[in-house]
C-alpha cells in the first residue's frame, strides 16, 4: 500500500494585510508567535478585506496553536491583521 502524504504549508504574517494562497487551500491552523492585542480575520479571497469571510475578528493569545477546522478555500487564502500580531497559518 503507497501512502501518499499532503504537505502542509506555512506562513509567518506580520503585516496588516498578506495574500498566502491563490486558489483552493485547507485551513489548518495557526500559532500565535506574539501578539500585543492584536487580530486576524481570515478569507477565502485574495483580495484583502473582501470576499467570504472564513473566521471573523480573533483576539488570539500569544503561544498558543488554534486548529481551525480544515476549512476547505476555493479562492484563495488571505488574512488582515490590527494591532501587532506575529502569528503563522498553517494550511494545505
Amino acid at each position: 500500500m503507497v501512502v501518499k502524504l499532503q504537505p502542509t504549508y506555512y506562513k509567518n504574517i506580520t503585516a496588516s494585510t498578506d495574500s498566502l494562497k491563490n486558489g483552493p487551500a485547507i485551513l489548518k491552523g495557526m500559532f500565535v508567535n506574539s501578539t500585543s492585542s492584536g487580530t486576524i480575520k481570515i478569507y477565502d479571497s485574495l483580495t484583502h478585506g473582501s470576499g467570504t469571510v472564513v473566521n471573523n475578528t480573533i483576539t488570539p493569545a500569544a503561544g498558543a496553536y488554534y486548529p481551525l477546522g480544515d476549512a476547505g478555500l476555493s479562492v484563495g487564502l488571505s488574512v488582515t491583521i490590527g494591532g501587532t500580531l506575529d502569528v503563522t497559518l498553517y494550511f494545505q
